[in-house]
């Protein structure tokens, strides 16, 4: 004999669930690393003129602090290196060729407000 668990107590039995997990993690919440290190890039390629090249730039940030060894240099240039990655999907960063990055330049389409992109222009089919 198969027994079926009623729609209402699995709702109610993931809803507890998803209660319980939701707690145990705002418990564990501790600030992203991120918060610390993302000043010091970008104070890091201001300080630079000129684009920065992703390796130098990493490299200079993660002789900022000691390290206990060399492991842990290179899994905090890890952890920068993503960093950068994600600054510069977030735009707070632009790529200049493959390997440069440089702060982005006041240009109305890095704007938060979604009015000020520039629309692109209709152009109306060609006549054949």
């Amino acid at each position: 004999m198969i027994f079926v668990e009623p729609d209402e107590v699995y709702a109610y039995r993931k809803r507890q669930d998803l209660l319980r997990r939701t707690a145990q993690s705002l418990k564990q919440a501790q600030p992203a690393p991120d918060d610390f290190w993302t000043p010091s890039i970008i104070e890091t390629v201001n300080e630079s003129r000129e684009p920065v090249t992703i390796t130098t730039l990493v490299n200079t940030v993660a002789r900022l602090t000691d390290h206990k060894s060399r492991a842990d240099r290179e899994g905090r240039k890890r952890t920068l290196f993503r960093l950068v990655g994600r600054l510069v999907r977030n735009r707070r960063l632009e790529r200049v060729g493959r390997k440069f990055v440089t702060i982005p330049h006041p240009v109305s389409w890095y704007l938060k407000d979604p009015r000020a992109v520039p629309r692109p222009s209709v152009l109306r089919p060609p006549d054949i």
